[in-house]
């Protein structure tokens, strides 16, 4: 049976809702009006928005074993008008991560569970603080297994995320009057030292720490020399990785009269063995269709660096080319969300095999 039509229906009207973070209530409403038709056992929002949809097993069982299906609901800020031209669908969010989304619900609603519950989670503010995914651990929500929907170019399964932080480098200068500006050291120049080695310093491999400058200011303008400077600093951790020697080796390259603060918070890195229960039920499932998988760490951060804390197994798996994510080009083929339909709907099947043989029968 072919299921790409169905996940592109559902993707072309998540697509057309506008849905950045901190905005995601209309979308979010769609998708669970979109469960009850499609014949979930449950739908509704929690308390923070994220979406939930429950398919119960069809027999009976005490306290079933969870398999979740977790992708997000937010996109990047951006409007990109939606359009279908022959066998695409376009729009913001149609890789990453509604189209993950939209296969996982397909998915969800045609495999029919005999002793696990599924669960598929839209949740809220990936791209931001991700609040819906804190919500999930905070409330003491577990999973048997987690499966994360991100863009992984339909053939690859993610083991693994770096982590990330992200911080500011303040440079002190020496003000004075811009006449005489060769008697000063501007802080302006500190700035532009400091964002130079911040760049030597980033390895251009998801096996490495990148460190990105996304924002800087210098001075007061006028005829003052700057005596204050600020960098925003991205920072992403690879497994094995730590904040404390990414900042250990910022500090020794950074010019006298710059501090790099420490942040509040940072996200740690996650990685998983490829034979542990998820990532081996996708490979599998990715077999049974011709594809011989290949497990990656991606260079970005997930909800799976938060996630994995709650879930007994956890791997990522989604259609969609991961580097289109965020562009003004974001699209999707058809044929990838009837492939990842068939790859969810396998990896379900896949884990209730395990989870039958590691749960004893009520």
């Amino acid at each position: 049976m072919y299921y790409g039509s169905r996940a592109a229906r559902l993707l072309r009207e998540l697509v057309s809702v506008y849905s950045p973070t901190f905005m995601e209530d209309d979308a979010a409403k769609l998708l669970v009006d979109e469960a009850w038709s499609l014949g979930f056992s449950a739908a509704w929002r929690d308390a923070v928005g994220n979406a939930r949809l429950l398919v119960e097993p069809s027999e009976p069982v005490e306290d079933p074993p969870r398999v979740a299906l977790v992708s997000h609901i937010d996109t990047v800020p951006g409007w990109v008008e939606p359009s279908s031209p022959p066998g695409v669908v376009r729009g913001r969010g149609a890789v990453d991560a509604k189209a993950p989304l939209a296969a996982m619900v397909v998915a969800a609603s045609l495999y029919r569970p005999r002793r696990i519950l599924v669960e598929v989670v839209a949740a809220v503010g990936e791209e931001g603080p991700s609040h819906g995914a804190w919500y999930l651990v905070d409330s003491g929500w577990k999973a048997d297994v987690v499966i994360i929907g991100e863009p992984t170019n339909t053939t690859k399964v993610a083991i693994g995320y770096r982590g990330g932080a992200r911080f500011r480098v303040r440079c002190q200068g020496e003000p004075g009057h811009a006449s005489s500006s060769w008697l000063y050291r501007s802080a302006c120049s500190l700035a532009v030292e400091a964002y130079q080695a911040i760049e030597e310093l980033s390895e251009p491999t998801a096996k490495g720490y990148t460190f990105t400058v996304t924002w800087m200011s210098c001075g007061s303008g006028g005829n003052i020399v700057a005596d204050e400077a600020q960098l925003e600093v991205d920072l992403r951790i690879p497994p094995g990785g730590s904040l404390e020697e990414a900042l250990k080796r910022l500090e020794a390259r950074l010019p006298e009269g710059c501090i790099a603060e420490r942040p509040s918070s940072w996200l740690p890195p996650v990685s998983v063995k490829p034979s542990s229960p998820a990532p081996r039920a996708l490979i599998r499932a990715l077999l049974a269709e011709g594809y011989r998988a290949q497990p990656v760490v991606k260079a970005g951060t997930s909800d799976m660096n938060i996630l994995y804390q709650v879930a007994g197994s956890i791997a990522a798996y989604g259609p969609g080319r991961s580097e289109l994510s965020h562009t003004r080009y974001e699209e999707i083929t058809i044929a990838e969300l009837d492939l990842a339909v068939r790859v969810y709907i396998n990896a379900l099947r896949e884990l209730e095999k395990t989870l039958a043989r590691t749960r004893a029968p009520a």
